[in-house]
């Protein structure tokens, strides 16, 4: 459900830019009518980096690959990062 938590967060995000930690599962997602790429498009559209909890920034041509390896990752204000 992380996809509909950052839809319904989005104005508290843009405004107080928090870290948050997301569980990115394949097999969890499964139920819901998206995708972890729809959760990275939502991420950089509010202005998000996805990294790994050791720091590894996660884009569309890794985040198979780091949903393999781990469950959890960072979400970080890009400005942040």
């Amino acid at each position: 459900a992380e996809l509909m938590i950052l839809e319904g967060a989005e104005k508290f995000l843009e405004t107080t830019k928090p870290i948050l930690l997301l569980e990115i599962v394949a097999k969890n997602l499964e139920p819901y009518k998206y995708n972890q790429y729809d959760i990275l498009d939502k991420l950089q559209r509010l202005n998000y980096s996805l990294m790994t909890i050791s720091g590894t920034c996660v884009d569309k041509n890794n985040i198979d690959k780091y949903m393999k390896m781990y469950e959890e990752f960072l979400a970080i204000p890009t400005e942040q990062v």
